[in-house]
Formats: structure tokens, C-alpha cells, sequence
């Protein structure tokens, strides 16, 4: 039978060659640093600001989403194939103009249209629909025949007072008309709830012309019938930018820097003062919502990589105790950290919205790297009094542990590489490599320091038998009953699997975005209404015959509400509808004459008009005329109220009329032009031919191919119906594309990489231990904690209500790599120390314990972020690094209980 101890010596004879050799490398190169610490911090520094140089000159930031995805998986070839066909809709930005009264609308997008053609230079297009020319005339043919003929009999019935008015637009002539229809509707020839509405809509123009903080009366809304409709006051304009190149990566607007320029200045131009408070303008669209979200990752990647470097040095200076030792520790790190953003310029020229937050985890992950070096260092340092003894020795010691751990985390980073999920595996290239970088810097750049730094070396021997018998918390855990421990972590790894099984994914990209910014709350604005919706879908056909035949199949769907193609552009039963145009023009063309010269109007005769209409509605409201219409008879009333309150205004100051003038008439010219286009239509029969260059170029190509544009028939609030609509489309049309098909085919992608990578990783990780000729043991006593951890971690995100996404979707793989860091240490020493429990009174169970800290405190930095999706991710990862630290230094000292040789640990240094 072999002795503990012999076992102990001969462990070095089962090592692998790697590890013996690597080890005496590390110690001779620790020796020569040593030696020579001036120069090789200098190299490394001089390294440093080279790597920095090159990196503020080439390194750029990719804002797109799209592109968080490989160019290769079928979803997005379909998607580039249809931007080929139709470029118009590729990279938009959508201005939504808003006004409280469609006139205000119409003139602003009107405005807006004429300041963006200004500054044509820096827009591939500009497209705003309501300001064609085409629609303004041909208007009415697009309305339904039943709604076509509503509006034609409220016009007539409203007839004689817009002749009346279009002759002479005067507030007497206002209040006299309307005192004659009281009358008429008093005698019961007028209908009084034609009127009411009228009676509503005038009492808040004159209240809003007193106050002077509201908005005049629509004529609009008046004659449809009412309140309008949202799509009457609310127009798009659609431009597209042309981009900027190169990239500047101080400037977050650069990539199309030109444009929003150009949209800015439109826009203060286009809103003049006039509409003030009357009309807004918000834009969203894929630039826009790249360039808020980059501002949001910026902010929150300065934010977090401040916060993360202040948390770990206040946790190294509580954990080592040394000024000096934090020191050497943060300086490496800095001067790893410009290598790694030296490498990731090198090896991929750019960073994306998940790569960028690589500065964090390198923060929180190459520091663990100094903290076992430093603390080894520091033990080392009570037996040897030689500065370049010391850190050969402390090299020999930690090196293999390292370098397994460096790999350990790399391949969960890595492999994510392998995988379509292009945004994960750029982050696994740069994070991978950067944890080699940082092995090398903590290897090299930090013996220079500490040996430059003036430290005591030597202890004496009470000093060390002081510290030899230090009890620890993990000496207490190993000396509780173990099969109980190994039971109760058991039973908790049970209903971890069972919570981690309701774990969700939500897969729209747009949830990781801030909601607070503006582009992301008027998409969410969009999104209330189907009409408007941007969760449409596109379909290219090979003729508009095909597309034709093709929406109607579509139409047969459940979830499809609406198709639309080129055909849907002719309008239908035009005969109809041109007669009832035509009569009404017929009725209207006193409207449209020129109107008599103006008489002057004096404010006697407004203040005499408006003493009689005040008149017929007071005896409207006094029930002093037989009318039943409780309606007319409270609109009468507040009328009245309101003018009441005009004519003692107009007694104290006559500007009011004017002011009242301009809220009652302002936009009844506008009214009548729009009334003299649509009722002038085209004299033929529109068809295919008739229509505007710019839509045809928007659903039918130069080669014939036409355009199915596919609307929900609800709004589409959740990934079940999202899911749902995009599957039942591609089910008729696999190549279709559009924002529900990418984010179910994104969705699709990440899931896949997720599986892939944490197959992976495992794979991998236990293959590496195989490889260095780990026991099976030692392999077992790694991987049982891991599994444990990621089963938490899991069931953590349930009770968290934090569901996975496309940002967080890393924790799981890099449980596997993180945590095999924090356990290999352990596991290792213990092996080496003839698997007795005394390595838990050494400095290898503190160096994890403050490695996990400073890990889980840099990742927690990032759930402050502004960004949702890197806040997700910090807050996963916090956890999950928790839930491993729980494992390493609870679960694992109770399994090697169960494994030690010796049932209870001697406190020794080993």
C-alpha cells in the first residue's frame, strides 16, 4: 500500500510532460524578469502605448443588429436578397410627424419634405407619401365607396356655410351663419346632430383662442364627421441616409453622421414657430435606433469599466492588505488591457454591441490571475528571503494552475466561435485570446513590478506557526458530517434542475434596447396599431400577376391581417366614385370662385354678430326651442359659455377678436385647396401606368419582379405571436423576410449557439482535463460544482424573472470555463499536496474566494448599464459567478472530505 506521503512525491512522475516543462519555463522566466525588472516593464509599457496607437486609428464599432448574426444562415440571405431587389428599404430612418389637428400635420410634413430636399447631398432617398402630389389630387378614389358617400352627404349638409365662408371668411359671417342654423334647427329644418359636433369643436377653438395655449379649429376633423382619425394627424417621411466612411470611433452618430445632421436641421427648420406645441416630430428606423443604442452601450461600457476598476481595487486592497501588491496587480491589468484592445484590433479591426463589453470581462477575469500569483508570492516570501528565489519558486507553483485555468476560460469563450451567432463569437475571439494576454502580462509585467516594489521578505518562525494555526471556514465545513453536506447539496441540485427547466428566451432583439429613448418608444408607438406597425412581411414574386395570385393565398392565413401589392394602388369602382366627385364639385364650385373683394370688418359688427348668436343659443339652452337633441342642446350651452367669456375679453382688449379669428377660420383655406385638388381628379381611369415612379419603384423592380408586403392581424406584443405569424408565412413563402421573420430566425440562431456552445464548452473542458493527465477523480471533484453551478444559475434566472436573451445567453457556457478557474486551483493543490485537507488552510481557497469577488463585483458593473441587454448580461453573470464561488468553496471542500486520505485537516503550510 503507498504512503500518503510517498504518493505526494511521486504525483510529479504521473504529470504530463506539458506541465513540468511549463512550469520550469515559467520559473526560469520569473528568474530573468526578475533580474532584469526595468527593461521588461519598459517593453511591456512601450508595448502598451503602441497597441493603444493602433487602436484609436483602426478599430471601429459596428452599431448594427443585423449583423450581430452570420451574413450565411438562410433568414438573412433572404433578407440581402430582397434589399438587392428593393434597396429603397435598406438602413431607413422613419420621421413620424404628429399634430394635434391633421392641417397641422399635413404643413409640417409638408415643410419637412422641402427642408430634407434642401440637403438632398446626404440622402440616397426621400420619400413622404402624403406630400405626392398624385394622392393630393386622386385622394377620394382611394377611399371606400361607402365612406366616399358618407363624406359627400355630410359635405352637402354643411354646403352653405363653407360657400358663405369661402366668400368671406369674417367672424360675423361665421357667427351669423351659425345663428341662422340655430334657428333653422329651432324651426326643425336642419337636423341638430349635424350641428352638435360643429357646436363642440367651436366652444374649445374659442376657449384655446382666450388662453392662447391651445389649437384652432380643424375643419378637417369637422368635416369627417368629428374627432379624427390617428392616421389623419399623423404623416411619414422616409429617408435614407448615405453613410459615412470611414468610421470615426469617437463620433457615435458617424456612421451616417451626415444624414442625422441633415434630419436635425430639417426638422428645427420644418417646425417653425407658428406650430409650436402643435406638432412633433420623432424619428425611429434602424440608423437612429443604431445610434441610440451605441449611445447606451458607450455610456454604459464607460460606466461599467469605471465602476468595475474602482470595485476590484477596493476589494484587492481589503483582500491583500498591500498597497504595493494592488498596485503591481491594477498596473498589470491596465497594460493587459491595452494589449487585449491591441489584439482585438489586430485579429477583427471592430467591435459590436456584445463585443464592446469585453473591457469589463477582462477586468474581472484577467485580475484573478494576479490575485493567485500575488498571494502565492506572499506565501513564498515567508520561507525565502531571495527577491528572485521568491518569484522563480512563486512561477513554479502557480504557473500550470494558471495556464490550465487561462485555457479553461478561453474555451468558453471560444465556443461560441464555431456558431452563426457572429456577436457572441467576436466577444469568444477577443475575450478568448485576451485571457492568454493576460496570462502572459501577470507572468511577466507583474514579477517586474513586485520585484521593483521594496517588500519584506522572510517571516519568523513564530510569525508562521502563528498563521499555521489560523482556523477557516473551509477547515470547518470539511469537518462537518459529510454525507450530510453531499445530501443537503444534492436535494438543492434537484430543485435547481426543476426551476431551471422554466427557464425562458426571449428572442426580440428590440428588448435590449433602452425603451426610455425615443426611437425605441415611437417604434413601440408604431407597433399599438397594425396599420402602422413595422412588424410586416416582405415577399418578392417573379411577376405582379404571381404576387397578386400570392397575397391571395397569403390572405388565407389566420394570423395575416392584410396583403398589399402594386394592384392594390388602382383604385376600385372608379365609375362610382367619379360621379359622386363630380357632384360634388358640382355643389362646391362657389367655394372655389374667387371670392368678392373683402369689406372691412370693424369690431362693432363682430361684437353685434356675436350678441345674436349668443342670443339663439342661450334660448337653446333655456328650452326655449323645441329641440330634443340633449347633445346639440350641452354643446349649445358651452357655446355659449364661451362666447360669454370672448365678448368680456373682447371689451378689455380687442386683439382678441383677431386671435379668435385666426382659431375659428385659419385653416379653413387650407380646407377648401384640399377640397378644389381632390375634387379635380384625374379625367381617365387610373391605372398601373398612372402611378408615381416612386411607389412603383417600391413594389415592382426594373425586371418585372413585384413586392408582397404582409400585415398581422393584431399587433404582434409577444414572442408567441410574433413566433407564430412569421412561421405561418413561411410556411406559403420560406424566402420571405422582414423584422418578425428575422427576429423568429435570430431566435432560432442564438438557441442553436447557446446548445452548441455549452455542449462545447463541457466537451472541451473535460477533454483539456483528460489531456494534462488529471485523475478521474480530480476530473469528477471539477466537474460536479460546475454542473451544480449551472443547474443555480438557471434556476436563478427564473426567480429573477430574467429571462435569457441574445446579450445574457453567455452565462451558462462561461459557468463551465469560469468556474473550472476557481476549482482547478483547488483541486490541484490538493492533488499536489497528497490530497490532504490541509490545502484548505493555505493561500489557494483565499485566492479563489477573492478572485470570485472581484469577478462577480466587475460583472455586477455592468447590470448598472443604461443598456438592458448588457444589463442583463452583468446580472446573469454576477450570479452565475456567485453560484460557482458557492460551489467551489461549500460543495467542493465536502467532496474532497469524501476523497482526502485524511479525515481531518492539518493545519500546515504546505
Amino acid at each position: 500500500m503507498v504512503s500518503p506521503t510517498r504518493s505526494g512525491r511521486e504525483q510529479p512522475r504521473r504529470r504530463a510532460r506539458i506541465g513540468r516543462r511549463l512550469r520550469i519555463v515559467a520559473a526560469r522566466w520569473a528568474q530573468f524578469v526578475a533580474r532584469r525588472p526595468g527593461r521588461v516593464f519598459a517593453a511591456g509599457l512601450a508595448l502598451a502605448v503602441l497597441s493603444a496607437l493602433y487602436a484609436a486609428l483602426s478599430l471601429e464599432i459596428s452599431t448594427s443588429n443585423r449583423d450581430l448574426i452570420s451574413g450565411d444562415v438562410p433568414y438573412r440571405q433572404n433578407q440581402a436578397a430582397f434589399v438587392q431587389s428593393f434597396p429603397q428599404f435598406d438602413d431607413v430612418i422613419l420621421m413620424v410627424v404628429d399634430g394635434q389637428t391633421p392641417e397641422a400635420a399635413d404643413v409640417s410634413a409638408a415643410r419637412l419634405r422641402a427642408a430634407l430636399q434642401v440637403r438632398q447631398h446626404a440622402f440616397a432617398s426621400i420619400y413622404a407619401p402624403s406630400s405626392e402630389p398624385f394622392f393630393q389630387r386622386n385622394g377620394l378614389l382611394y377611399l371606400s365607396l361607402d365612406d366616399l358617400e358618407a363624406l359627400a352627404d355630410r359635405i352637402a349638409r354643411i354646403q352653405p356655410l363653407l360657400v358663405r365662408l369661402a366668400q368671406d371668411p369674417s367672424l360675423p359671417t361665421l357667427f351669423n351663419l351659425l345663428a341662422d342654423a340655430t334657428a333653422a334647427i329651432g324651426q326643425g329644418t336642419l337636423t341638430p346632430g349635424d350641428f352638435a359636433p360643429v357646436m363642440a369643436e367651436l366652444a374649445d377653438a374659442v376657449d384655446a383662442a382666450l388662453t392662447g395655449d391651445g389649437v384652432g379649429l380643424s375643419w378637417r376633423s369637422l368635416l369627417s364627421g368629428g374627432e379624427a382619425d390617428p392616421l389623419e394627424t399623423r404623416q411619414f417621411v422616409l429617408v435614407q441616409p448615405l453613410p459615412v466612411v470611414p468610421t470615426d470611433l469617437s463620433d457615435v452618430r458617424s456612421p451616417r453622421r451626415l444624414a442625422l445632421d441633415a434630419v436635425d436641421q430639417a426638422v428645427a427648420e420644418a417646425l417653425a414657430p407658428s406650430t409650436a406645441g402643435q406638432v412633433t416630430v420623432r424619428l425611429t428606423g434602424a440608423p437612429v435606433l443604431a445610434q441610440a443604442e451605441l449611445t447606451t452601450v458607450r455610456e454604459g461600457a464607460l460606466l461599467a469599466g469605471t465602476l468595475s476598476f474602482v470595485a476590484v481595487a477596493l476589494i484587492l486592497i481589503r483582500g491583500l492588505g498591500s498597497l504595493r501588491s494592488v498596485l503591481a496587480v491594477l498596473l498589470t491589468l491596465v497594460i493587459g488591457l491595452v494589449w487585449t484592445v491591441g489584439y482585438a484590433t489586430l485579429v477583427l479591426g471592430r467591435l459590436n454591441l456584445i463585443s464592446v463589453t469585453f473591457i469589463v470581462l477582462f477586468v474581472g477575469l484577467a485580475v484573478d490571475f494576479g490575485i493567485h500569483f500575488v498571494l502565492r508570492w506572499r506565501e513564498v516570501r515567508m520561507r525565502l528571503r531571495s527577491p528572485v528565489r521568491v518569484l522563480g519558486t512563486t512561477s513554479h507553483a502557480v504557473a500550470w494552475a494558471l495556464t490550465l485555468s487561462a485555457c479553461g476560460a478561453a474555451l468558453g469563450f471560444f465556443s461560441f466561435v464555431p456558431t452563426d451567432y457572429t456577436g457572441l463569437a467576436e466577444l469568444g475571439i477577443i475575450a478568448g485570446g485576451s485571457m492568454f494576454i493576460a496570462l502572459a502580462a501577470f507572468l511577466t509585467v507583474l514579477p517586474a513590478l513586485l520585484r521593483l516594489l521594496p517588500a519584506r521578505y522572510g517571516l519568523s518562525r513564530a510569525t508562521m506557526r502563528k498563521r499555521r494555526r489560523e482556523p477557516t471556514l473551509l477547515i470547518w465545513l470539511a469537518r462537518q458530517p459529510r454525507w450530510s453536506v453531499v445530501a443537503a447539496v444534492a436535494g438543492l441540485g434537484l430543485v435547481a434542475v426543476v426551476l431551471a427547466s422554466r427557464v425562458e428566451f426571449d428572442a426580440n432583439p428590440l428588448n435590449l434596447q433602452d425603451p426610455e429613448t425615443e426611437a425605441a418608444m415611437t417604434l413601440a408607438d408604431l407597433r399599438m396599431d397594425v396599420r402602422t406597425s413595422p412588424d410586416t412581411v416582405n415577399a418578392v414574386a417573379d411577376s405582379l400577376d404571381a404576387a397578386d395570385a400570392l397575397a391571395e393565398r397569403l390572405d388565407g392565413l389566420a394570423p395575416v391581417g392584410q396583403t398589399l401589392t402594386l394592384s392594390d394602388f388602382v383604385p376600385r369602382h372608379q365609375e362610382d366614385k367619379y360621379f359622386l366627385i363630380d357632384t360634388l364639385a358640382l355643389s362646391l364650385w362657389p367655394a372655389f370662385a374667387d371670392p368678392e373683394p373683402r369689406r372691412p370688418v370693424d369690431d362693432a359688427s363682430r361684437a353685434e354678430s356675436l350678441v345674436r348668436l349668443v342670443g339663439a343659443l342661450t334660448a337653446v339652452s333655456a328650452g326655449a326651442a323645441a329641440i330634443d337633441d340633449e347633445a346639440y342642446r350641452t354643446a349649445a350651452a358651452d357655446l355659449a359659455e364661451a362666447l360669454g367669456r370672448l365678448q368680456q375679453a373682447a371689451q378689455d382688449d380687442g386683439a382678441v377678436w383677431i386671435m379668435t379669428e385666426e382659431h375659428l377660420l385659419g385653416t379653413l383655406p387650407g380646407l377648401l385647396d384640399r377640397l378644389e385638388r381632390v375634387l379635380s381628379p384625374d379625367l381617365e381611369p387610373i391605372t398601373l401606368d398612372d402611378l408615381p415612379a416612386d411607389l412603383r419603384d417600391r413594389w415592382l423592380t426594373g425586371g418585372g419582379r413585384a413586392r408582397v408586403e404582409i400585415r398581422p392581424a393584431a399587433p404582434l406584443d409577444n414572442a408567441q405571436a410574433l413566433q407564430r405569424f412569421s412561421d405561418a408565412i413561411r410556411t406559403v413563402v420560406p424566402e420571405a423576410t422582414g423584422g418578425p421573420v428575422a427576429i423568429a430566425g435570430g431566435a432560432e440562431v442564438v438557441t442553436r449557439a447557446f446548445v452548441t456552445a455549452t455542449a462545447l464548452t463541457s466537451v472541451l473542458v473535460i477533454a483539456l482535463l483528460v489531456l494534462v493527465r488529471l485523475s478521474w477523480r480530480c476530473v469528477g471533484l471539477i466537474l460536479v460544482p460546475l454542473m451544480l453551478a449551472a443547474s443555480l444559475t438557471l434556476a436563478s434566472a427564473v426567480i429573477l424573472d430574467q429571462p435569457l436573451n441574445f446579450a445574457n445567453i453567455i452565462a451558462l457556457p462561461l459557468v463551465f470555463g469560469l468556474g473550472v478557474s476557481s476549482s482547478i486551483h483547488l483541486v490541484m493543490r490538493w492533488d499536489q499536496g497528497g490530497r490532504d485537507l490541509a490545502v484548505l488552510n493555505t493561500s489557494t481557497p483565499q485566492a479563489v474566494l477573492l478572485s470570485a469577488l472581484t469577478t462577480a463585483a466587475s460583472f455586477g458593473t455592468l447590470a448598472l448599464s443604461p443598456h438592458p441587454g448588457t444589463a442583463s448580461m452583468g446580472l446573469l453573470l454576477s450570479v452565475a459567478l456567485l453560484q460557482v464561488l458557492f460551489c467551489t468553496l461549500v460543495v467542493l471542500p465536502a467532496l474532497l472530505s469524501l476523497a482526502s486520505r485524511q479525515r481531518s485537516p492539518v493545519a500546515i503550510l504546505a
